[in-house]
């Protein structure tokens, strides 16, 4: 087709010209135009000539375009019995992992808007190259999918040999993206053509480069007798025409260069929302894969290692366990530092790196082609948590993170990748609640564990709200006299199926769904209100030892709740004890002992528990106003059979005296501890040797009778 860009008006603008100009010049100019408009007629019949010669050999070439993507269709009609999302078979040389996941991924979302298509393309991807995809929908349902790359398709054509030295051709896509181009076009109209397959149209356009269609001067003759005047005038009419064309033609450039314009938008536009799209796969905190992003690759990879016969693979889930009470202390950026830190660690190790991503708050997946239970497997497991147990920088100090590995494998069966991140997080999860620091391989029973964990975690929200908890009261005595001096409350859960459990058979469960201030807050108030009621009834000097979890002891808010409950219910101050551990002083030093100070100012006294067990400091002592130390039970059962055992506790009871503080020896049980502590006589004493933990309706008895909790007696009742 020939195309020739003339202005609306030019005829009648020659005629207003040659009409004012006199008969003379009116004829010698008719006679030299007649000349001038049969060599401009032959000239166009040769151009006529040359674009049909070029047209009809373009039309050979998208000719063969459209059988070279034939083929790629026709490779998609052997499937039957496949899965319903398998990954593109490629012809020729396949692209690369993350062109292939770009080019999957354009394909899903095509194939969802437009089911009904056979050929989908082309897609860029990240390698620069552009891609189709042939689809194909079998009598099972099962879908087939074929791709090659656009530059494959062009070279199966012979596009090249047809852009020889004479021709320039370019192709082009529905978004007049361009596909293939030998050099840049001139301004004069090509011969162009399409070719439609599917619902893709492409459009073609060639061009000889020997100027051919471009604007050539009229033909004419000066051998009339009025030559010289109709050629003045035919000349000045030619540069009036040829400066009407050469506008036309400045503004068919700009309109090509507003056409450059908008395609430079929209490849903006594009870039754009391909980098819009990156960034929702990303997490926001950490810059690693998100969550659906690993599940998208991890299902990809598991496809692709079907297809190749090898499904061996290994999920690992790390979880970093400790991490929310380093965020309520130093912020969600520490949270994120470590998240990135803990990743960064586990990618340095050999075989991870591309793999990990973020899956939840505190957790990190990776994986690897390996058996879950091959020595591989449990060695990098190993290495993982080697790694992960050094400290962590925060801010201008270290801390350690506890954390927790799980590891699952597909054993054979075909499961898709978030059931294997979840199999993998409940061992995670299960190994940093048993063994912290540790890996656990996922079993069956493990997801059996979580729903009775969950199950017992709501109820117990119910036992909070309603009834079911209560307080047990265990005597703390005066070690020379034998005189009950106190209690220590200690929660039970009267359960309506488990019956009456003990603090370690929930409280685990209770820090897990975060219920610890809730049952803190509960204890105290409890407390509080049984001593108002002992306070009513008896004129006996006690106290009652309230145990608060390192959490709530972390918060400043926690003096004001206490002393607005002594006031509420008109309680002396001294009537309270608070018991912490060793670990509620080693988040925040200064705010503990800030706590502290302002217990002290308000008269209630604070024991250390569990002394020994844990980070233990002079440092701390020293510093914080300490009223009592417990010395722990485990050295206390051992006392009798290790000397070692019996000289830590020896040592704790001579650091209370000379810190100036009270020691109280818990966990008696038999008579021979208690004839050895007859020897170090410490301050105070409790175990079952004296009394077991009783209700409240005991333990008022206790102290109504005034009587000597004498160990002798009670092993004899």
């Amino acid at each position: 087709m020939t195309v020739d860009v003339v202005p609306e008006s030019r005829w009648r603008r020659l005629w207003r010209k040659l009409r004012a100009a006199g008969p003379a010049t009116l004829a010698a100019a008719v006679i030299a135009t007649a000349l001038g408009v049969a060599t401009r007629a032959g000239e166009n019949a040769a151009v006529a000539a040359q674009r049909a010669e070029v047209g009809t050999s373009l039309m050979a070439v998208l000719g063969r375009v459209r059988d070279a993507v034939n083929t790629l269709e026709l490779d998609t009609r052997d499937c039957a019995g496949t899965e319903a999302a398998p990954p593109i078979r490629w012809r020729g040389e396949p692209p690369a992992d993350e062109a292939a996941l770009a080019v999957d991924r354009a394909v899903r979302r095509a194939l969802s808007r437009q089911p009904g298509r056979r050929v989908y393309g082309p897609f860029p991807a990240p390698d620069g190259a552009d891609y189709l995809v042939a689809a194909h929908v079998a009598a099972d349902g099962a879908t087939c999918l074929s791709g090659t790359s656009i530059a494959a398709v062009m070279r199966e054509a012979g596009v090249s040999r047809f852009a020889g030295d004479s021709v320039d051709v370019r192709i082009a896509d529905a978004a007049e993206r361009v596909l293939f181009e030998s050099r840049r076009f001139a301004t004069a109209a090509p011969v162009r053509a399409s070719i439609e397959f599917g619902a893709a149209r492409w459009s073609a356009e060639a061009q000889p480069r020997a100027g051919w269609g471009d604007v050539s001067l009229p033909g004419w003759t000066l051998t009339l007798f009025f030559g010289a005047l109709a050629g003045i005038a035919t000349y000045l009419l030619q540069r009036r025409v040829d400066n009407q064309r050469s506008q036309i033609d400045v503004l068919y450039a700009r309109l090509r260069g507003l056409s450059r314009h908008l395609d430079d938008v929209l490849a903006r536009h594009d870039a754009t929302e391909q980098r819009a799209l990156a960034l929702a796969q990303l997490d926001g905190g950490t810059g690693l894969p998100n969550r659906q992003s690993t599940i998208q690759a991890l299902d990809l990879h598991l496809s692709h290692a079907r297809s190749r016969g090898s499904p061996a693979l290994t999920v690992f889930v790390v979880q970093l366990a400790s991490l929310p009470e380093i965020e309520k202390a130093l912020g969600r950026s520490h949270l994120h530092h470590a998240m990135r830190e803990a990743a960064s660690r586990l990618t340095a190790l050999e075989g991870i790196a591309g793999h990990i991503g973020r899956i939840g708050d505190i957790e990190l997946a990776f994986w690897l082609d390996i058996e879950s239970t091959s020595m591989a497997a449990e060695t990098l497991a190993a290495r993982a948590a080697i790694v992960l147990g050094e400290p962590f920088e925060m801010g201008k100090s270290t801390a350690h993170v506890s954390f927790g590995i799980g590891l699952t494998s597909q054993s054979g069966l075909a499961l898709r990748g978030e059931e294997l991140l979840e199999q993998a997080a409940a061992a995670a999860e299960d190994a940093t609640r048993h063994h912290a620091g540790a890996w656990r391989r996922f079993e069956p029973g493990t997801r059996a564990r979580k729903i009775d964990q969950l199950r017992l975690e709501t109820e117990l929200r119910h036992a909070l709200e309603g009834e079911g908890l209560m307080l047990h009261y265990q005597p703390i005595i005066e070690f020379d006299s034998q005189r009950l001096v106190g209690f220590e409350a200690l929660i039970r859960w009267q359960h309506p199926l488990r019956g009456l459990m003990p603090p370690a058979a929930f409280l685990p469960v209770a820090e897990h769904a975060q219920l610890l201030l809730e049952i803190d807050r509960w204890v105290m108030r409890q407390a509080i209100l049984q001593a108002k009621q002992w306070d009513l009834d008896l004129s006996r000097d006690y106290f009652i030892s309230i145990n608060i979890s390192p959490q709530h002891f972390a918060r400043p808010a926690l003096v004001d709740e206490l002393d607005a409950l002594l006031r509420e219910h008109r309680v002396a101050p001294e009537r309270v004890r608070l018991e912490i551990v060793e670990n509620a002083l080693v988040t925040d030093m200064e705010t503990a002992i800030s706590v502290a100070n302002a217990l002290r100012e308000r008269h209630i006294r604070l024991s250390l528990d569990d002394f020994g067990t844990g980070y233990s400091s002079l440092g701390y002592l020293r510093s914080l106003p300490l009223d009592a130390i417990k010395v722990d039970r485990f050295f206390v059962e051992r006392m009798v059979t290790d000397t070692r055992d019996f000289g830590l506790v020896k040592t704790i009871i001579d650091l209370a005296r000379y810190l100036e503080v009270s020691c109280l020896v818990e966990g008696v049980s038999t008579n021979e501890q208690h004839e050895l502590l007859s020897v170090l006589t410490p301050d105070y004493a409790q175990g079952n040797l004296y009394s077991k933990a009783v209700p409240a309706a005991r333990a008022e008895q206790l102290l109504r009778s005034r009587e000597e909790l004498v160990p002798e007696r009670e092993m004899a009742s």
